[in-house]
């Protein structure tokens, strides 16, 4: 049978071991909640991302819609400076 020493010592050894548990315990429940955290963030930069992506594609979409358009009254004009030249010259 162990005497008091040991049985002293056991119990010291197992408040120990709670502590040492409880403090883990307490550092995982930390690293998932950065975990989730930072899972968050990269959603929210993903999103960001794909905006300014989006947005940047919608410029250029703008942009060649201009062009588009430019070069159309540049066209209509040619035609009808053609058209002119044609009444002017009879042909």
């Amino acid at each position: 049978m162990a005497d008091n020493y040991e049985i002293e010592l056991l119990s010291e050894e197992r408040s120990n071991l709670l502590k040492v548990a409880e403090e883990h315990k307490k550092q995982l429940i930390s690293a998932n909640t950065k975990i989730e955290k930072l899972k968050h963030e990269k959603e929210e930069l993903k999103t960001r991302e794909l905006f300014s992506r989006l947005n940047k594609m919608r410029d250029e979409v703008d942009e060649k819609s201009r062009e588009i358009n430019k070069l159309k009254k540049e066209n209509e004009l040619l035609t009808e400076a053609m058209e002119n030249y044609r009444k002017k010259n009879g042909k």
